[in-house]
């Protein structure tokens, strides 16, 4: 065999073997992302109820999306383009949560949703349980895309009697957004930031997303916590 013939059969032979690697490599580096994001929705899931161990439960998941985050790979453009949608918010140690949540009233954790246009606008969308039945409520906000972050403000809040149409939550959303969808009303009395939603400012920074999943973590700006939010994409 001529040198030639033999530096080309080594160099053949060292792609099939790296190539094999890499593909090796490849498979597992797919297969553990896939089981960080089942770990990190069950741990969503199984705790998306409850009040009371949100320190416990960010203690669980923190090793989990840390490892996630390594995996991200989409630009800040990327990311807008992908925020675009409807989300289902599958757990949040938002202190919001707690103060939403009284006497007179019950927030849905399960049918909790966020809409977001392509156009800088996003409602927050939830249902919620009061002594006069099932409402859903639509915090309506506005985004400035600031890479690395989002800056957020809310600017409008209404309720509907009636709970959330799973299933129909994007359009319900764009219909808020045209004014064309009817049984909105404020609350009567309604207050603006701090002692009502509207009014409020803060930033999110999205830390994974894709298709399926995103991490976002973010504050508010008048108590500087950094809050966690785990959503899915949903219809």
């Amino acid at each position: 065999m001529t040198t030639t013939r033999l530096l080309v059969s080594t160099l053949a032979m060292s792609t099939m073997v790296f190539g094999s690697f890499a593909l090796a490599d490849n498979t597992g580096t797919e297969e553990r992302l896939e089981t960080l994001k089942e770990s990190i929705v069950s741990v969503a899931l199984t705790n998306q109820d409850r009040l009371d161990n949100f320190a416990d439960v960010r203690a669980e998941l923190t090793p989990l999306v840390e490892e996630l985050y390594t995996y991200a790979s989409t630009t800040f453009e990327q990311e807008k383009a992908l925020k675009v949608g409807t989300w289902q918010q599958l757990w949040t140690d938002d202190a919001d949560d707690l103060r939403a949540n009284n006497g007179f009233q019950t927030v849905d954790r399960s049918k909790t949703y966020q809409v977001v246009f392509d156009d800088g606008v996003f409602y927050n969308i939830s249902e919620i349980q009061t002594r006069l039945g099932r409402f859903t409520g639509f915090l309506k906000g506005a985004y400035t895309a600031e890479a690395p972050r989002f800056v957020l403000e809310f600017t409008d809040f209404k309720i509907r009697r009636g709970g959330v149409e799973q299933g129909n939550v994007g359009d319900f959303a764009l219909r808020a957004k045209n004014d064309t969808l009817g049984g909105l009303f404020g609350i009567p009395g309604q207050r603006p930031f701090p002692d009502g939603p509207v009014g409020a400012r803060g930033e999110i920074i999205t830390r994974y997303i894709d298709d399926t999943l995103r991490i976002d973590e973010g504050q508010n700006y008048a108590d500087g916590v950094i809050d966690l939010f785990v959503l899915a994409r949903a219809q």
